[in-house]
């Protein structure tokens, strides 16, 4: 009796979901020999170079399975497709995932002023606005927090949701410590 090789793969649809232009998500299928013999895969490649496998070959035994990681790396905004293949010797030939993934701009924080100082004396206050921008193509999360230092540091945190094309204004009280 001789045995056969065969190959399954999980997902047969790979949705990378929305990722950002110039980062990278990461998800992985699985290959399983589902034949009776030992599976010789000989190659991985995809069509649309905004995703990336390793093309390495590799044996898996009869029920044997490996995870294989695929990364998105979208340049551009959009909507991207692509096809992994998958070649070997198993009996129903060559295997094929759909690959899937949308890209956007991420949100660009800017800031009004750059900087600003006070020079205060004993018992006098100062306040200070800054207004954060957010001026990306998409929502923005971001914490701000003031350090001042007199005798003492203090620190106080905002942490805010700024949509896209919006804007906010933080203002921090300036302290004075009685000397």
């Amino acid at each position: 009796v001789t045995g056969i090789p065969d190959i399954a793969i999980s997902p047969e649809v790979l949705d990378f979901g929305t990722a950002f232009t110039g980062g990278t998500v990461t998800d992985a299928v699985v290959i399983t020999n589902s034949g009776t013999d030992v599976l010789t895969v000989t190659s991985l490649t995809t069509d649309n170079p905004v995703f990336d496998v390793d093309g390495s070959g590799f044996e898996l035994e009869p029920g044997q399975s490996a995870v294989i990681e695929i990364a998105f790396s979208p340049l551009n905004p959009g909507t991207h497709n692509g096809t992994l293949t998958v070649l070997s010797d198993a009996v129903s030939g060559t295997a094929q995932v759909a690959l899937e993934g949308n890209a956007v701009n991420p949100g660009l924080l800017s800031f009004d002023p750059d900087s600003f100082s006070f020079e205060l004396s004993q018992g006098e206050t100062g306040t200070a606005v800054l207004t954060l921008t957010n001026t990306g193509e998409s929502d923005l999360q971001y914490t701000a927090s003031t350090n001042m230092v007199f005798n003492q540091a203090r620190s106080n945190g905002y942490t805010d949701d700024l949509d896209n094309n919006a804007e906010r204004s933080v203002v921090s009280p300036l302290l004075n410590k009685n000397l």
